[in-house]
C-alpha cells in the first residue's frame, strides 16, 4: 500500500497522473505473448509497466497472472512430453505381452505362459499417456478460443 501511495505522489509530482483505465485481460495477454515468444524477458514486465504509469497493485496483479499462465504452459508442454512417453511404453508392452501370450500357445505343448499383466498394464500405460497428450491439447484449445475473444 505504501508503494502505491509514494508512486501515485511521485507522478503528481512530475505532472503525469497514473494510469487508472488500465484493461487488465489485454495486459495479461499481451506480456504472456511476449514472454512466451522470448520477446522480452520476465524481469522487464514490471519495468515496462512502471513507466507506462500504472497503480502498482495493477501490476503485482497482472505480474502474479502471467507469472500463473507462464506456469500452467510449462506443466501443460512437460505432460505432453510424459504422455508421449508413456503413450508409446504402454504400445510396447501390450505387443510384447501380446506376441509372448501368442508364441507361447502356438510353439509350446506343455508350458503355456499367459502375459496379462503385461497386455493390461500396456493398455493402462496408453490411456493414461493419451490423457495427458489430450490435457496438453484441450489447453491449447482454451488458450486460442481466448485469444479469439479479444
Amino acid at each position: 500500500m505504501t508503494t502505491k501511495i509514494i508512486i501515485d505522489y511521485i507522478c503528481i509530482m512530475i505532472n503525469k497522473p497514473t494510469r487508472h483505465n488500465f484493461d487488465r485481460i489485454k495486459a495479461i495477454d499481451y506480456y504472456f505473448d511476449k514472454i512466451s515468444s522470448e520477446e522480452i524477458p520476465f524481469s522487464a514486465m514490471r519495468k515496462e509497466m512502471l513507466l507506462e504509469r500504472i497503480n502498482s497493485d495493477e501490476i503485482n496483479t497482472v505480474v502474479r497472472l502471467v507469472d500463473n499462465a507462464l506456469q500452467d504452459l510449462a506443466i501443460a508442454e512437460m505432460n505432453k512430453s510424459k504422455g508421449r512417453s508413456k503413450y508409446i511404453m504402454g504400445w510396447i508392452l501390450f505387443i510384447t505381452g501380446t506376441l509372448a501370450t501368442g508364441l507361447t500357445l502356438a510353439f509350446s505343448s506343455n508350458v503355456v505362459i499367459l502375459a496379462f499383466g503385461t497386455i493390461a498394464y500396456g493398455i493402462r500405460q496408453i490411456t493414461e499417456g493419451r490423457s495427458l497428450m489430450n490435457n496438453y491439447v484441450m489447453y491449447r484449445q482454451r488458450r486460442i478460443a481466448r485469444q479469439k475473444r479479444r
